[in-house]
């Protein structure tokens, strides 16, 4: 009796006639296509936080919650069908219960709307010309990393909407053109050197002549790169310090005991006395 090899595995019919061999063989061959067919198990990561936004946010904070929302609407698999209630979770109580009351239906509107109507709705509105003097007056703090002020100064001038029109004439068919061009940052360049909170770090940085053609990562770099060599010697500028303190303590001691060896004679007894006790008993 003849014994048919699976040609895709190590399958072999048993000891049977030819006909009932070829039916286990098809039998077998079935398994083979169920398995090409059925559709490979999603991998999915740990589950991801819903973010939140409160009533009164700031814009710093609203834009911040933009993108954790889109990283969670991607990596939660969510459609645009169920997108604005979805987005609608991600509220606080106070700040959902004021979206359902002005906006009934909501969860029925497009994502990109819906956006817009809770950024209205969570987001304290505040002038532009406030917006950039906070920027311009934010200087770094004497323990703060420079990578923490700039990521602080970065978000700040996101909301203050650096941009300018530019206008001109093609120089191939004379027609006029126009259009707007962001210079966001040149501010952020300039903002964070100038709020250096090391003089001699500010110095070395404004001094150098590139400085201002390079990019806000490469500023970043250059700003930490002294910060790091300073923090890693903390006791030569210690030491150098203590010892210039000591140098005033011998000079100021030196002196006084100067003053109190100094003696004078009297003009009309001619007796010697000292000036230092004297000048202290007039005292």
């Amino acid at each position: 009796m003849p014994e048919l090899q699976c040609p895709l595995c190590t399958y072999k019919t048993d000891d049977v006639e030819a006909i009932a061999a070829a039916a286990l063989l098809n039998c077998h061959a079935l398994s083979h296509q169920i398995a090409q067919q059925a559709p490979a198990a999603p991998s999915r990561g740990p589950k991801l936080e819903r973010p939140k936004i409160k009533l009164n946010a700031t814009c710093e904070e609203w834009n911040a919650f933009i993108r954790r929302w889109e990283t969670f609407r991607t990596g939660s698999s969510i459609n645009d069908n169920i997108a604005s209630g979805q987005l609608l979770e991600c509220t606080t109580e106070d700040l959902g219960n004021i979206t359902l009351r002005a906006y009934p239906d909501f969860t029925s509107k497009p994502i990109a709307e819906a956006t817009l109507l809770l950024r209205s709705l969570a987001v304290v509105p505040v002038a532009l010309g406030v917006v950039r003097s906070e920027l311009s007056s934010m200087i770094q703090q004497s323990d703060e990393p420079f990578c923490t002020f700039a990521a602080r100064v970065q978000g700040k001038a996101e909301t203050c909407e650096f941009k300018t029109t530019y206008n001109g004439t093609c120089s191939g068919c004379q027609a006029p053109y126009t259009g707007e061009t962001y210079y966001t940052n040149e501010r952020i360049r300039d903002v964070l050197l100038n709020g250096i909170a090391d003089l001699d770090i500010r110095r070395e940085a404004l001094s150098a002549d590139d400085i201002n053609k390079r990019s806000i990562n490469d500023v970043i770099s250059f700003i930490e790169a002294r910060e790091t060599a300073r923090n890693a010697n903390p006791s030569a500028n210690l030491s150098a310090a203590s010892e210039y303190k000591k140098r005033q303590r011998s000079h100021q001691s030196a002196a006084s005991t100067i003053d109190h060896s100094k003696t004078a004679q009297c003009p009309d007894c001619k007796a010697t006395y000292h000036l230092f006790r004297q000048m202290g008993s007039r005292g």
